[in-house]
């Protein structure tokens, strides 16, 4: 028995708190896994016990409750799909007869009483008459937990609250939305004096019933990211979002500090003296009286809460703004897609400081020689004309036009790019918000041209105050409108502005409140007018800028940085990447934009396809930062494919914003991360799971289709695919009642990743009458490859032969479920038939045509439109 080792997965699962429905049983699945030492001799019929170990709220008495062993996918109680690569490898364990794992399914359904409070439990089992073993707490690992959510009476604002502290008991909350299904929202004012200049601290009390939380706190200056907790709110960070979930009713709760309106930022904290006190945090910008306000909002579903949350606050901002900016646009010539859709080459961090039009071209040369032509290219940092760089200051700009290692200026530049790389279609330049990294050159041609002032800056790096050149308040505009048409005029026609923090960050209250909305509303109006709004906000995660500029839906969506930089060179950096940007997705995730996970190498040891894979599911752009002459050539053509419009590449971006699936959680969890998207809308729409080991352990879980999937559309059946394993299974009903549940055994090493696509399933009846069930799952080799699919759909023609059309906006290898293959008559690109050899039925045990599109649009002579259209003709 020795060299047998067992893993026990279990749904709901240990070291977490999951949410069920009071007054119906609780469903239990364990899967007991068996991997065997090289020495190892067991009877395939000898068999576990188990049993759950239970107790009310982990206090009193525990109780053991036997489960059942099952028969994954032909007992109508469970379907259970193996769609893991291979068993995770205990790193402590010498070596394993057999990578397939043996794996027994149980059941249990618990009669338990729900009003007597939460469910606390661990696992007790054995295999055949070995020792007892336990998973959870009592060997030092964590038990699980179920909260009931019922439908107990509507709760106001004083039942969420403990009033302790300075200030608890001054709120005003009045109820601005009770809706049945999307919970109550109150708008809550303090109603003591409101103070003026520096900072106001004010407890709301401690949260009753608490459960569990996270909250979107500054982890630096320019970013945010996420914390997560238990029984007690604790923190020393300034966050800018909390959600809790109640352990009484299982109702989440949402804590939202209102900035912008008045001037002045507003984040919510803990009491220094621990009693886990939710405490308002404002920093007033003017120096004049502000109104001390917060949203509170109660739900069941933990992200439908901060949406309407969100949505409440957007309301309130766009009625304090009124209209929007009227903007003079210039006449953009080119399409904007491909700035969203194309794939981009960013000079940071391939290329770094040392930065000339020498090695701008070198790095494009190099990856036009690995055969990969990128649409967009940012020239980065270290373009500009500079001075006073030294070892205490980044340097100060003083002058729009490119530096000496650039001898045909920006211009000639960009003239030059545009000759040697016609398939260039957008070039962008980064600069600060306010110039340069340390301000304007005060004596320089910049200096003397615009109406400039002197702001005091904490430089928080070498602890000292700094005084900043930057142009004031009343020329930022004309500042603005000179830059872009200068850099319009050279050929740029995008930008990335970075260190939009730095106002922020100024010493002087009345400084940023001077600043702050007259450098923002300068640069949206530029951007509009010069550039489309081809823009990048990043290190902009600064309350006025998130919901001044980038919350009212006022105008075109604009990239926004979610997280803090990618960092090549910091290995212990790159699963926390991932996991940030899905978590802080939470919030951003309600903003006017598209979500920008920066920059990644596609050459990064480890490291490279759990970011590639992240960029796909994300929604946002594709940049890659290679080194000259270092690249994955095969990963990055994962993430985008030949387009048939004017013969370019395209990033196989989904419809909708990725978003961590639990935002409970934690980083330091022995969980997977689960981050969900979305290909489409409406009953068509393809549906896409992520699934993230950023533990720096093996995982193996059950994962519930009914919750991993968004968007799913109730009783209809659907095929899933694993991307990495090339596994389909189905179809199947993923949406079932609370005795029929379909769940996903996923086993990940660190680092590893499993990517599943969800496609609706048509059902349609030949001639014959034999039932034929079709699914469009989309490209094999992308990695989103679902998102290639603009619209499937399945139609009788008048002959009585049943036709399946499928319209692609990127071509590759299409792959199609259809359940008897034997039906195929025809198979037709562009209405024309195309050779059996362009299509096959791979060997992988599913009914699956794949059809090489591009290979057969390559032969033909076709026409040049966005989209190119595949039929299966059904006899």
């Amino acid at each position: 028995m020795s060299n047998l080792f067992f893993t026990p997965i279990l749904n709901p699962p240990l070291g977490s708190t999951s949410t069920r429905i009071s007054g119906v049983p609780i469903r239990f699945y364990a899967a007991l896994q068996i991997v065997a030492g090289s020495t190892a001799v067991f009877n395939p019929q000898e068999k576990f016990t188990v049993l759950l170990w239970y107790s009310i709220n982990g206090r009193g008495t525990w109780k053991p409750a036997p489960f059942r062993e099952v028969s994954a996918n032909t007992e109508d109680v469970v379907k259970m799909f193996d769609l893991q690569e291979s068993a995770p490898k205990d790193s402590t364990s010498p070596d394993f007869k057999n990578t397939n794992p043996r794996r027994d399914i149980f059941v249990l359904d618990l009669e338990y009483d729900c009003d007597q409070g939460p469910l606390q439990f661990c696992l007790k089992y054995r295999f055949s008459d070995g020792p007892w073993l336990w998973a959870g707490s009592r060997i030092g690992g964590a038990d699980g937990r179920v909260v009931f959510q019922n439908g107990s009476e509507p709760l106001f604002f004083c039942d969420l609250f403990e009033p302790t502290g300075i200030g608890a008991t001054g709120w005003h909350a009045q109820l601005v939305e009770d809706d049945k299904k999307l919970g109550r929202i109150w708008d809550a004012v303090w109603k003591g004096a409101n103070l003026g200049g520096g900072v106001l601290q004010l407890s709301m009390g401690r949260p009753k019933d608490l459960e569990q939380w996270m909250a979107l706190v500054k982890i630096a200056s320019p970013w945010m990211g996420p914390i997560h907790g238990t029984t007690s709110f604790t923190t020393s960070k300034d966050a800018l979002l909390v959600l809790y979930q109640r352990s009484g009713d299982g109702k989440h709760v949402v804590i939202l500090p209102v900035s912008g309106l008045g001037g002045g930022s507003a984040y919510v904290t803990s009491d220094s003296k621990g009693r886990g006190e939710v405490v308002f945090k404002g920093m007033d910008d003017f120096e004049t009286e502000r109104k001390v306000q917060v949203i509170v909002a109660i739900g069941s579903d933990a992200l439908e809460t901060v949406a309407s949350a969100v949505a409440y606050l957007k309301r309130l901002v766009m009625g304090v703004r009124g209209n929007r900016l009227r903007i003079e646009r210039v006449e953009i010539a080119e399409d904007r897609q491909m700035w969203e859709d194309g794939v981009s080459y960013c000079t940071w961090n391939g290329l770094g400081w040392d930065l000339s039009e020498e090695r701008i071209f070198g790095a494009l040369e190099q990856l036009e020689k690995a055969g990969i032509k990128v649409s967009n290219l940012m020239i980065d940092d270290n373009w500009q004309s500079l001075a006073g760089r030294n070892y205490g200051s980044s340097g100060t700009w003083s002058s729009f036009e490119a530096n000496g290692k650039f001898p045909g200026g920006l211009k000639g530049l960009v003239s030059n790019l545009r000759v040697r790389f016609p398939y260039l279609k957008h070039i962008g330049v980064w600069h600060a918000l306010h110039g340069y990294w340390d301000g304007i050159t005060r004596d320089s041609a910049l200096g003397k041209k615009y109406k400039t002032i002197e702001v005091a800056w904490r430089d928080n790096v070498n602890s000292i105050d700094k005084m900043l050149t930057m142009v004031a308040p009343e020329d930022v505009e004309r500042f603005y409108d000179d830059f872009y048409k200068f850099l319009s005029e050279c050929g740029i026609d995008s930008a990335k502005t970075d260190v939009q923090c730095r106002i922020d960050e100024l010493v002087n209250g009345s400084d940023k409140g001077k600043l702050a909305k007259a450098y923002q509303d300068a640069f949206k109006k530029s951007s509009i007018k010069y550039f489309d709004r081809r823009v990048i906000y990043c290190m902009a995660h600064v309350p006025q800028i998130l919901y001044h500029a980038l919350l009212p839906d006022d105008d075109r969506k604009v990239f926004f940085r979610t997280s803090d930089d990618f960092y090549p060179n910091v290995p212990q950096s790159h699963a926390w990447h991932i996991f940030a940007n899905a978590m802080n997705m939470v919030l951003y995730g309600q903003l006017n934009i598209l979500p920008d996970w920066d920059m990644f190498q596609s050459s990064l040891p480890t490291y490279n396809s759990l970011h590639a894979a992240a960029r796909c599911l994300s929604g946002g752009p594709i940049f890659i930062t290679d080194t000259p002459g270092e690249h994955d050539v095969a990963l990055i053509n994962s993430m985008a494919s030949p387009s048939p419009a004017k013969r370019t590449t395209r990033a196989l971006r989904p419809s909708k914003m990725a978003m961590a699936g639990d935002p409970y959680v934690a980083y330091h969890s022995t969980r997977l991360l689960q981050v969900r998207n979305t290909c489409g809308s409406g009953p068509g729409a393809r549906l896409l799971l992520g699934v993230f080991n950023v533990s720096t352990v093996a995982i193996t879980e059950l994962v519930d289709t009914k919750t991993g999937f968004q968007d799913i559309e109730a009783g209809r059946e659907y095929v899933i695919r694993a991307h990495n394993t090339g596994r389909v299974i189905g179809p199947t009903k993923i949406l079932g009642d609370s005795k029929s549940d379909s769940l996903l055994v996923v086993g990940l090493e660190p680092s590893k990743w499993e990517l599943f696509t969800a496609a609706p399933v048509d059902t349609v009846y030949l001639r014959d009458m034999r039932e034929v069930k079709i699914a469009a799952l989309g490209l094999v080799e992308n990695i989103t490859g679902a998102s290639a699919v603009v619209a499937s759909r399945v139609s009788r023609e008048r002959n009585g032969k049943i036709l399946i059309t499928v319209e692609l906006c990127a071509m590759g290898i299409l792959v199609i479920y259809i359940s008897d293959l034997s039906s195929i008559h025809a198979v037709k690109l562009g209405g024309r038939n195309i050779s059996r050899g362009t299509c096959r039925t791979p060997d992988n045990g599913a009914a699956t045509l794949e059809i090489d599109v591009l290979r057969a649009w390559k032969t033909m002579v076709p026409k040049v439109e966005d989209t190119v259209t595949v039929q299966i003709d059904l006899a």
